[in-house]
């Protein structure tokens, strides 16, 4: 199995990371991708080990939105977009 990662999880180039979905069920998924020069954050020796946590959420979000493809739910997320109804008053030489 190889599914498109970019389908499922709610990012756009240059911030995305896994190329594929290689194997995803009930309660695991397993990514892929491919390390070039042109990936954010790499370096000449390859990713730094910081940029493992987001390699780690994008794949969560990708399972989530595999969920959410099961039950119409665009890319596993209701919306992409933030709404408050708070107002937010700044006061002093803002």
């Amino acid at each position: 199995m190889k599914l498109d990662a970019i389908q499922y999880i709610p990012h756009e180039q240059p911030m995305v990371f896994i190329d594929h979905l290689t194997d995803v069920a009930e309660g695991h998924a397993q990514a892929e991708l491919t390390i070039t020069p042109e990936l954010m954050f790499c370096e000449a020796e390859g990713l730094p080990t910081w940029a493992s946590i987001e390699i780690m959420a994008q794949t969560i979000s990708a399972y989530s939105g595999w969920q959410g493809h099961k039950t119409n739910f665009s890319n596993g997320f209701k919306s992409r977009n933030w709404e408050s109804d708070c107002i937010t008053t700044c006061k002093g030489g803002f």
